[in-house]
Order: structure tokens, then C-alpha cells, then sequence
């Protein structure tokens, strides 16, 4: 993917190498098992709340299972059934970092897995390739101009994941998400 990431962008296909040669890579299985026999929801319940993926792509692996949601530009959440022996592509925060916001992570939520009205369990398998801990997330020069100026300061790799997991996990604020807290908050 980061392949045609680098091709699309205007530069090399191997653009990315130095970034990735060495990446953190992360394969997380998902199982939204059925809590209790006859569970009673909420109406508005999530398996997962609204979020993006940190680092630069995501393949997602998921049964044919509703749940996945994405919000679209129209301001709305959007159901997502994967077709049969289809994957899913997000792009994370990563990505939108180096391109300056032309590609944006994709804001996505897991809602409570329904089929007529039923809860059902619901599988997936999330690979997150995020890049290396040592490499610069800094804007691509192809995506700044006098008009379009840099919206993020450079960070590491791992400065920027150590970041998003001490808000997501302790609940501390990340002073360089505002962009990315914005959007979850307009969602």
C-alpha cells in the first residue's frame, strides 16, 4: 500500500521506504461476542466508539456482520459491509499528517452488531501498519504551498503513537491532535 501511497503522491513508489523499512506493525483480532444470553442494549450502544487509526494504513479483515460505520463528509454515519473475501483500507493519522490533510484518517465506530433487530457476535482482524518509531511524520512538500502552509509540526513515529495512546488509554490531551479532536467532536 505504502507503494502506491508514494506513487500517488507525486514522488517514488519506494518514497516511503526509509519510513517503513523497519515499522511497527500490529495485528489486533477483534471479537464482539455476545455478553450474556439475552443481553439488553441501549439504544444508541457501540461495540467501539468513534476513532481513527494512528498510524499510515489499515487492512481490516471483517465478517459479513453489520456494525462497521464510517462518517462521511456529509456529516452522517455510513454502514460498511466488506463484500465477500474483500479487505477494508483506512488511512490513519500518520497519512494525514504527511499529506497535509489532502488525505484524511478515516473517522469510523463500531455499532452494537444487529441483524433484525438481534445482537450477533461479530469478528474482525485489524492490521496496523504505522511505520517506523524512529522515522518523521512531516508534511510531503507536494502537499504545502504559500496558500496550503504545514498544519502539523514534525513528529516521530513514536513520539506520535506514544501520544494517541496516552489520550486513549489515560486520558491524557494531546496538544498536537487538535485536528484530529475536532473532527471527533464534530462527529
Amino acid at each position: 500500500m505504502v507503494r502506491i501511497f508514494g506513487a500517488a503522491l507525486g514522488g517514488r513508489e519506494d518514497y516511503f521506504a526509509p519510513f517503513t523499512d523497519h515499522s511497527i506493525d500490529v495485528l489486533r483480532v477483534n471479537n464482539y461476542r455476545l455478553p450474556a444470553p439475552d443481553p439488553r442494549l441501549e439504544k444508541d450502544q457501540l461495540g467501539m466508539g468513534a476513532h481513527t487509526d494512528y498510524g499510515i494504513v489499515t487492512v481490516l479483515w471483517a465478517d459479513q456482520v453489520p456494525g462497521l460505520e464510517i462518517h462521511g463528509a456529509d456529516g452522517n454515519w455510513h454502514p460498511v459491509m466488506p463484500a465477500e473475501g474483500a479487505l477494508l483500507v483506512n488511512l490513519g493519522d500518520a497519512t494525514a499528517r504527511w499529506t497535509n490533510d489532502e488525505w484524511i484518517s478515516t473517522l469510523h465506530r463500531v455499532a452494537a452488531p444487529r441483524i433484525g433487530g438481534t445482537l450477533v457476535p461479530r469478528r474482525s482482524a485489524a492490521y496496523f501498519h504505522d511505520g517506523n518509531v524512529d522515522a518523521v511524520i512531516e508534511c510531503l512538500p507536494s502537499c504545502v504551498s504559500a496558500d496550503n502552509p504545514a498544519r502539523y509540526e514534525p513528529v516521530t513515529v513514536g513520539e506520535h503513537l506514544a501520544a494517541k495512546l496516552a489520550g486513549s488509554r489515560g486520558g491524557q490531551l494531546n496538544p498536537r491532535a487538535t485536528r484530529e479532536a475536532a473532527r471527533l467532536r464534530s462527529a
